[in-house]
């Protein structure tokens, strides 16, 4: 697998700096934590920055932004790195509300294991937001903690029976039981990710 390399020194971010997925083809793989992501999953990218589908969605559209350079807490990323994660997000969201024709947006981000993080890399949980879609609203945290939970048990077992990525849990769908939480295929997810990078190019 390829090793991505990074600057040592950051030049200062005023705008995202976008890289095409497509023309990074010597990258196969991005690292997420202990796992992996593969290149057909991710659909942005950045200079210190990558957008990701995810394995287990809490809700349609649901994907994750993580920092390039694999650090554990956001205050170990740059002033740059955090400059840019966050334009990502922004820029990313647009995209996420406008596909799944959502009204709103949740952004989340669980900083050290007290906090429900259980991937140890800085990453953004982004989700589409409709009236009504967790009761009461601020479920919908808990609900990202309780999926984060599941995701470790899941990404290892993708990544050791097939070499698939790994990504944060969730569920598919509201009102799905804890039995059909179950991971998508790498098909679907590349799919998807398909679909959302078209948004990006040019």
């Amino acid at each position: 697998s390829s090793v991505v390399e990074w600057p040592t020194t950051l030049p200062n971010v005023t705008s995202v700096r976008v890289k095409s997925v497509e023309m990074e083809s010597s990258i196969t793989k991005l690292a997420f934590g202990p796992f992996t992501i593969n290149a057909a999953h991710i659909f942005f990218r950045s200079c210190f920055s990558f957008a990701f589908v995810n394995l287990k969605p809490a809700v349609e559209g649901h994907v994750l932004i993580s920092s390039i350079r694999p650090v554990a807490r956001f205050a170990e990323l740059t002033d740059e790195e955090v400059s840019d994660i966050w334009l990502c997000a922004k820029a990313v969201g647009k995209v996420i509300e406008r596909h799944y024709e959502a009204e709103s947006l949740s952004f989340a981000m669980q900083d050290g294991p007290s906090a429900g993080q259980t991937v140890p890399h800085v990453h953004i949980h982004i989700l589409p937001r409709r009236v009504g879609d967790f009761e009461p609203n601020d479920a919908v945290y808990d609900e990202i903690g309780r999926s984060s939970r599941e995701m470790a048990d899941a990404a290892a077992a993708a990544t050791a029976e097939s070499d698939a990525p790994a990504a944060d849990s969730g569920r598919r769908g509201i009102g799905r039981s804890e039995e059909e939480r179950i991971p998508r295929s790498s098909d679907e997810m590349s799919a998807e990710a398909e679909t959302l990078r078209r948004y990006f190019d040019g």
